[in-house]
């Protein structure tokens, strides 16, 4: 009997226990950019007092939703987490049979962390001013694009539809058959004069983009006309914005990848987060790299690097923001080691330092008014020596600006419908240098250059945008005037759009614009200009059919041309073969003259889908035909960056909540050799000078990469591993380099080329806290 009564105690001492009720936890994870729901997102909960138990876990489904059920009643931390977002903790506590729902907001990792969601244009985002050719480069985009072994903002940029770019040692790139130079960067409002890494003081023989792509918020290409809010380009635009700090906590980052390892640290301003800070810096170890891969008969870059950003941001008020940002960068080469392969047009050692500082401010006192208001100053320095320590580069370029912009919403009840734009700009220039260059005649000349001036630009601009039939049917029109103390004349550049919805799921644009891009101050003052110069001018029509498919996937035609005219060139610097069969040989100090004109002319089609789960990215086709004449040669020749067939392909997927795999494709038809030169053999083995020019072309340029990001989750901190495979097929991309002697009896020539990235692995991680 007594063993029965103590069975009998121990049965009711259990039942008492098991009757303890356990709780609930359910919620929905959606994308801090749309309000997007994200799939396959890792939600765990952990006893906040000890670490030893084992987290209850559960996955997102396709709705975001989740729900963990028996759970204990106690102190818990809720962890959210996924691959290329941000770790989200938070504390709570449940009670005995109590249910908890939590909405949780989660933010790219290289965006700014917001705890709020911002719907902006929905899944495609909208510029920063609407126009037919804009695409905007958002989030994780900006990221795997970027590549592991270049980490470059500008990289990612190469890889949207219609954009071509066959150097893979270049950040720059050209649009439509016109080089970098005619296309303006902007950041933060302020139009940059030269902001990269570069081998020899000339971007487009090798550069990185200075500026750390952490710290960007989203990347707008203008591809076509664009509105009168953006100046002395005319070809097309980049604007850029760097983000704020995280005003909710202070949280940091280090990184390292196969060309350069950094940090990055942010955090609130003051207990009452009236504002934010944010800082990183990076150092390359690119130079050790390069010196690894085998690049043929070609001595390797030897290049590195050094830049560090920082921005305040600071609320006056609730209705104005102030913010002061500064980017400091100083980069080299030191190919001493390889000084008996270099020729005497080729950098052996350099270096470059860049400064810029930007005071901005933000003010609306309404919700119908914004008035933005940009001060800044910067400085570039650099130098360049040859093998025989002669000096190829030595320049100097400073500049102070003011860029203000104002918004006006009227007449309607939902601001923005129709609205006022009117803003000035300022800008006060300064460069000095020289520039040393060695040309064949057929043996090597020296021509040296010598500059020294400064001029001041100043222009207005004011442009109006209506809305009517319910927003299917968007006019703009605007003018904008500019002038520089240097040039003999001013430029009135006049845009006009209109947009039409005919259907639901439809967008017709028009746009049109006329643009001008004033000389720099190292060739007005240049040796070689004999006469004033004028400006380049422009003129572009677009018209675009826009079709949505669903909300997050779209298929857009483009169609496009510009007409060109007045463009610089120095036509008698290249030898050529005359109609009579004899050689015109260079002209060392060849004048610089606007001896040219032309139009770009062609389409483009893309299938873009972008989605937080799944498959998201694009695929792309551009046929471009663009054609130069010099009307002091009489001869007309295809451009030099002109590329008829380019195929751009960019595919994402979140495979896990740590794995993600993403892959690009670069497939370019060749652009020309830019020279007069004929191959007789037609296997690229004999050239010979030729009476046209641009008459051979590069092989086809393809590149495919593969990347792989794997997330590794701590209780208070994630690591990120990326993993990505270059030229993954090993396709051999080789492009012209520089020209080289001739013979005046035969008329073979021997011109440079340099060969790309072979199939190059590499890998970077990230450890964020």
């Amino acid at each position: 009997m007594r063993l029965l009564w103590i069975l009998s105690l121990l049965l009711t001492a259990l039942a008492a226990v098991a009757q303890v009720e356990t709780g609930e936890v359910h919620g929905r994870v959606v994308s801090s950019r749309d309000n997007e729901p994200l799939s396959l997102v890792q939600v765990q909960i952990q006893d906040s007092a000890s670490s030893a138990n084992t987290p209850l876990r559960a996955i997102t489904g396709n709705d975001g939703t989740f729900s963990i059920t028996g759970v204990p009643p106690g102190s818990y931390v809720l962890q959210t987490t996924t691959v290329d977002y941000y770790l989200v903790r938070q504390e709570f506590t449940l009670a005995a049979g109590e249910s908890k729902n939590f909405d949780i907001v989660l933010s790219a990792s290289n965006d700014q962390r917001k705890d709020t969601i911002v719907v902006s244009g929905g899944a495609f985002g909208v510029a920063p001013v609407a126009a037919a050719s804009s695409i905007t480069l958002q989030g994780e985009e900006r990221k795997n694009l970027a590549s592991v072994l270049a980490d470059d903002p500008l990289r990612a940029v190469q890889s949207l539809p219609g954009v071509t770019s066959n150097n893979d040692f270049d950040s720059e790139f050209s649009l439509r058959g016109a080089s970098f130079d005619r296309i303006g960067l902007y950041l933060d409002g302020v139009l940059l004069h030269s902001p990269f890494h570069t081998t020899d003081g000339q971007s487009g023989d090798g550069s990185l983009t200075i500026f750390n792509g952490d710290m960007t918020d989203d990347m707008t290409l203008y591809e076509g006309a664009w509105p009168v809010r953006y100046s002395d380009r005319t070809a097309g635009i980049l604007a850029v914005d760097t983000r704020e700090g995280n005003r909710q906590g202070f949280q940091g980052r280090f990184e390292a990848s196969a060309s350069n390892a950094g940090a990055l640290f942010e955090g609130p301003l003051g207990k009452k987060q009236r504002g934010s800070w944010i800082v990183s810096f990076r150092k390359s170890y690119l130079d050790y790299i390069l010196n690894r891969i085998d690049f043929g008969d070609q001595p390797p870059l030897t290049f590195g690097f050094t830049d560090g950003e920082a921005r305040l941001t600071y609320d006056l008020t609730s209705k104005h923001t102030i913010s002061l940002s500064d980017v400091e960068g100083a980069s080299g080469v030191d190919r001493t080691p390889f000084q008996s392969e270099l020729g005497l047009n080729t950098v052996m050692t350099s270096g470059f330092r860049f400064s810029l500082l930007n005071l901005g401010s933000r003010y609306a006192p309404n919700e119908r008014v914004l008035i933005t208001n940009h001060l800044a100053w910067s400085r570039e320095r650099g130098d360049v020596e040859n093998r025989d320590k002669a000096l190829l580069n030595n320049q100097a370029y400073g500049e102070w600006t003011w860029h203000g912009d104002v918004s006006v919403s009227w007449l309607s009840d939902k601001p923005g419908k129709n609205t006022l734009d009117f803003g000035g700009l300022f800008r006060r220039l300064r460069q000095d240098g020289s520039t040393l260059q060695f040309v064949f005649t057929p043996v090597q000349v020296p021509s040296q250059d010598v500059f020294r001036g400064t001029g001041t630009r100043a222009g207005g601009y004011v442009q109006q945008s209506y809305g009517f039939a319910s927003d299917r049917v968007h006019l703009t029109a605007g003018v904008r005037q500019d002038e520089f103390s240097q040039s003999p004349v001013q430029v009135t550049s006049p845009y006009a759009s209109a947009s039409f919805a005919p259907l639901k799921k439809m967008h017709l644009q028009l746009d049109w614009g006329q643009y001008a891009q004033f000389p720099e101050l190292n060739q007005i003052f240049s040796t070689f200009t004999h006469s004033p110069l004028l400006p380049e001018r422009s003129k572009h029509y677009e018209a675009v059919v826009e079709q949505t498919l669903d909300e997050r996937t779209r298929v857009r035609v483009e169609f496009y041309d510009r007409q060109d005219r007045d463009l610089l060139a120095r036509p008698l610097l290249d030898p050529r073969l005359l109609l009579n069969g004899s050689i015109f040989n260079a002209v060392p100090n060849a004048p610089l003259r606007n001896s040219e004109r032309g139009y770009s002319r062609g389409a483009q089609i893309f299938l873009q889908r972008r989605t937080a789960n799944g498959f998201t990215g694009w695929i792309s086709y551009a046929y471009g035909h663009a054609e130069i004449r010099d009307g002091d040669l009489g001869v007309g020749f295809p451009s030099d960056y002109d590329q008829r067939h380019t195929f751009n392909a960019y595919v994402s997927r979140r495979l896990r909540p740590t794995v993600n795999v993403s892959a690009r494709f670069t497939y370019g038809s060749g652009m020309p050799l830019p020279g007069f030169y004929r191959d007789v053999q037609a296997n690229g083995t004999a050239y010979f000078l030729a009476a046209d020019r641009n008459g051979l072309r590069a092989p086809n340029y393809q590149r495919t990469d593969l990347r792989l990001n794997k997330a590794y989750v701590h209780k208070k901190s994630k690591a990120t591993l990326f993993a990505e495979v270059v030229n993954l097929t090993n396709h051999h991309n080789r492009d012209f380099d520089s020209p080289g002697p001739y013979d005046s009896v035969t008329t073979q020539t021997y011109p440079n080329f340099f060969s790309m990235f072979p199939i190059l692995p590499s890998a970077g991680v990230l450890f964020e806290f």
